[in-house]
């Protein structure tokens, strides 16, 4: 153990030693050449200690120069000085670029784009750059706008949008309101995004039914149904409603399972001059499916025929797959005759949940069938469909692999 020590010992001073031989002949080389090709400054830096105490390294050659000879760069600095990074480099400008001109790719600064979930640090970039003179595009400022909102800074973001309205025409348009309206939704803070829809003649941006309905869906998708309900009555006055409007908010009621409420729209609508579609009378279908109560969706569907308004392959394929998950095979394959007495043409999300039901309950024949089928119907076969079929065989195969096996057990 003790001669293990010393040769450890003796090769740790012998390589520590050579180490530090290299660093100060290749010290005293780059200084030799940069005193022939430069002219000495008069500010000089003085040298750490630790270089200091290995400028005069003994040498076992005596002459340690007249041997040197530079190391070789490593694979990865070949790498970067034959490939260089690319550099992106800011101009400073006095005039003002052209609204028609986009100077990033894809609209989205490649900085501001690596920071978007940074805020400081995109915001920081963002600024610094105005402060050079360069001038920002619309599109720019709107992804900017969006980082804010994304990380819930409003009075910074309506800074940002204020300054947008006193740069130039074009720079606050709609579709930078949708966006904060949307961001302000899904961070909980509803009456944040109707206020945005209240100031947007402020910014120059007329109020328009397409915007309003951007506005409910925001909310609806933010948990926030009563809001939407409140926008669409404070604004139903001064903004044309139209069917989709009414559409967002039945999907809202229905989402948090207040049927009546639901209903309540249904009926608003008709009042207003418009008639539910194949949407409204959907949405009933799917959330009663979620509930698993079958007789309130004949019903529904019942209504839609009544209405003349025939249930399309969404609606068919809906209840086919919830009769499916429920074990109702036999009625869900019944669905498929009515699908064809109502003329309705069955779409690949159709045959594919078929597929699904079919190898669920162990029928991979008639799985692999209707797989068969599909190129005869005209229907094109997606990756959701060879997924639904793979697995379908899979489980197959998995479950005779266990039938195997209890008879093994029993012989």
């Amino acid at each position: 153990m003790l001669s293990k020590l010393r040769f450890l010992n003796h090769f740790v001073r012998k390589n520590l030693s050579t180490r530090i031989t290299a660093f100060s002949g290749f010290y005293r080389f780059s200084n030799s050449v940069a005193d022939s090709t430069t002219q000495p400054t008069p500010k000089s830096y003085k040298l750490p200690d630790w270089v200091k105490s290995s400028e005069n390294p003994t040498s076992p050659n005596g002459d340690y120069d007249e041997d040197f000879v530079i190391p070789s760069l490593a694979p990865w600095v070949d790498d970067h000085l034959i490939h260089p990074t690319p550099k992106f480099i800011i101009t400073p400008t006095s005039q003002p670029n052209n609204l028609g001109e986009d100077p990033f790719p894809k609209e989205k600064h490649p900085i501001l784009k690596r920071f978007s979930n940074d805020w400081v640090s995109a915001f920081g970039f963002f600024t610094w750059a105005k402060q050079t003179g360069y001038e920002h595009s619309p599109q720019l400022y709107i992804f900017m706008v969006d980082i804010l909102a994304k990380s819930k800074n409003v009075d910074l973001m309506w800074e940002l949008v204020e300054e947008m309205a006193h740069l130039q025409q074009g720079y606050v348009t709609s579709d930078t309101l949708v966006k904060v309206m949307r961001r302000l939704a899904k961070a909980g803070k509803p009456e944040y995004a109707i206020e945005v829809f209240r100031r947007m003649g402020k910014f120059g941006v007329k109020q328009e039914s397409a915007i309003l309905n951007a506005l409910m869906d925001a909310l609806m998708k933010g948990n926030s149904v009563e809001h939407a309900h409140d926008a669409l009555l404070e604004f139903k006055g001064s903004v044309p409603l139209n069917s989709h409007s009414f559409n967002v908010l039945i999907h809202g009621w229905c989402k948090v399972r207040k049927f009546e409420w639901a209903k309540k729209a249904m009926e608003d609508m008709k009042e207003h001059g418009f008639h539910p579609d194949a949407f409204s009378y959907t949405t009933f279908v799917e959330s009663y499916c979620r509930e698993k109560d079958f007789r309130k969706v004949d019903r529904v569907m019942e209504e839609m025929r009544e209405n003349g308004c025939t249930p399309n392959a969404v609606t068919y394929t809906i209840v086919m797959l919830a009769l499916g998950k429920a074990g109702q095979l036999k009625e869900a394959l019944e669905l498929y005759e009515k699908v064809k007495v109502d003329g309705c043409v069955p779409d690949t999300a159709f045959y594919s949940s078929l597929i699904f039901i079919l190898g669920k309950a162990g029928r991979i024949k008639d799985a692999r069938d209707v797989f068969e089928d599909m190129p005869k119907q005209g229907v094109v076969r997606d990756v959701m469909t060879y997924n639904t079929i793979s697995i379908a065989c899979t489980h197959q195969r998995e479950e005779t692999a266990l039938r195997l096996l209890k008879e093994m057990e029993d012989s």
